[in-house]
């Protein structure tokens, strides 16, 4: 059980930094509502 807490903890952490890397990478929220999808489906498919 303490395996899983950390996991999702650890997993917490990067869906947060993801979005703050994106929101720094584009200049609008349009492009970030874009952009956000699409990277995550990369790292879906490839993570």
């Amino acid at each position: 059980f303490g395996k899983f807490c950390g996991l999702v903890t650890v997993e917490s952490f990067v869906a947060s930094a993801m979005g703050l890397t994106v929101g720094a990478m584009v200049p609008t929220t349009e492009a970030a509502m874009a952009l956000g999808p699409s990277l995550m489906t990369v790292f879906i498919v490839f993570g």
